[in-house]
C-alpha cells in the first residue's frame, strides 16, 4: 500500500500539468495543424509564450535564448527527447567522440607502471516522424580501443560492466517511440535520461547520466516531459530492471533480483533560465523500491532505496552579449 500511494503521488505530480495541455489542446478545430517552435523535444506554442517582462519579476534574462544559458556542450546533455524536431520523414546524425589515456604511476615498492590505450566511441541515429509530432526511432552505439576490440552485436538487456558496454560491443542505445504535444512530452522503449549538473565543461551527474564519456548503457522504460510558462521543467522517469542488472549505472548493494525492484522511479525538476548569477537550478528525487541489500552483496535483507540530488550552476562574470 506504501508503494501505491508513493507511485500514484509521483505519476500525479508529472501527469496532471501534461493532462491540462491535452485539455486544452482538445478545443482546437479539427484537422489544424499545430503551431509553434521545438525546445528542448518539445512543441511549444510560441503565443503562449507571449508574456511581459512583469509577468516575472525579479528574473533577469529570463526570457533570453535557453541555449545561451548552458554552455555545456550539446553532447554531454542530450537526451532521447531532446533530440526530436518537429518534422516528417527520416533525419539522421552521428558523432564519434575519441579519447587516449596515458598513466605514468610511481609504485610503493618502487617500480613504475606505464600504459596508455587509444580508441573511440561511435554513434549513429535515424529518426523518423510519422507525422509532425509522432516520431520513431533508433540509434547505434559502441566503442573500440586498443587493449579491447573485439566487434560483436549484442541486444542484451543489461550491460556486461557497470559503466555499460565492453570495448568492441554495438548494441541499440536507442530504440524508441516519441510523442510529444505543447509543453509536454513522453517516450518509450529504449532511452536515453540525463539529469546533469550543466557546469561549462563536461555535464556531471550523481543520479542520472546515460552514455557520459565514452560509455555506452541506456534506460529501458518510459520518460515523461513537461516545461512550465515559467521556465521549470518536470520530468518523471520510469525504467525497467532485467534480474540480473539495469542498463543505467548502478554499483552494488543495490540488486533487482527481486521482483518487487524490477521498477524503479525517478522525477526531476530543472530551470536553466538565468535568475541573478544562477543559470540552472534542479532537484531530483530517485526510488528504487526493494532494491538495496541491507549488509551487504550477500544478505538476503531488503529496503527501498531513496535518493535526493541538488545542483547548481553559477556564472561570474555575467555576460550580456556573446562568450565572455
Amino acid at each position: 500500500m506504501r508503494l501505491f500511494t508513493i507511485c500514484a503521488a509521483i505519476l500525479m505530480l508529472a501527469y496532471l500539468p501534461f493532462n491540462a495541455v491535452l485539455a486544452d489542446d482538445a478545443s482546437e478545430a479539427p484537422g489544424s495543424e499545430p503551431a509553434g517552435a521545438i525546445i528542448d523535444g518539445e512543441m511549444v506554442d510560441e503565443a503562449e509564450d507571449d508574456t511581459s517582462e512583469d509577468d516575472s519579476p525579479g528574473l533577469k534574462g529570463a526570457r533570453d535564448d535557453e541555449d545561451e544559458d548552458d554552455d555545456t556542450s550539446d553532447i554531454d546533455t542530450e537526451t532521447t527527447i531532446s533530440q526530436t524536431e518537429s518534422k516528417t520523414g527520416l533525419r539522421s546524425d552521428g558523432d564519434l567522440r575519441p579519447i587516449y589515456d596515458y598513466f605514468n604511476i610511481d609504485r610503493r615498492n618502487g617500480g613504475k607502471l606505464i600504459e596508455d590505450t587509444a580508441g573511440f566511441r561511435a554513434r549513429i541515429r535515424a529518426d523518423f516522424g510519422i507525422t509532425e509530432t509522432i516520431h520513431v526511432g533508433a540509434r547505434l552505439a559502441g566503442s573500440c580501443f586498443t587493449d579491447d576490440c573485439n566487434l560483436e552485436f549484442v541486444l542484451d538487456s543489461t550491460p556486461d560492466r557497470n559503466n555499460g558496454l565492453k570495448g568492441g560491443q554495438f548494441t541499440f542505445d536507442e530504440l524508441y517511440f516519441h510523442w510529444f504535444r505543447p509543453r509536454g512530452s513522453i517516450a518509450f522503449g529504449r532511452l536515453q535520461t540525463r539529469f546533469v549538473l550543466r557546469s561549462g565543461v563536461y555535464a556531471k551527474s550523481l543520479d542520472r547520466n546515460n552514455s557520459n564519456n565514452v560509455n555506452v548503457n541506456w534506460t529501458d522504460g518510459m520518460q515523461l516531459k513537461y516545461r512550465a510558462k515559467n521556465g521549470w521543467r518536470s520530468s518523471l522517469v520510469v525504467e525497467r530492471n532485467a534480474s540480473d542488472g539495469t542498463g543505467s549505472i548502478r554499483h552494488g548493494p543495490l540488486d533487482f533480483d527481486d521482483s518487487k525492484a524490477r521498477n524503479t522511479y525517478f522525477t526531476g525538476f530543472e530551470n536553466i533560465e538565468s535568475w541573478g548569477p544562477f543559470v540552472q537550478r534542479a532537484f531530483d528525487i530517485s526510488y528504487l523500491p526493494n532494491s538495496l541489500l541491507e549488509d551487504g552483496l550477500l544478505s538476503t535483507n531488503r529496503e527501498d532505496y531513496w535518493g535526493l540530488v541538488g545542483r547548481a550552476a553559477w556564472r561570474w562574470p555575467q555576460r550580456s552579449d556573446g562568450t565572455r
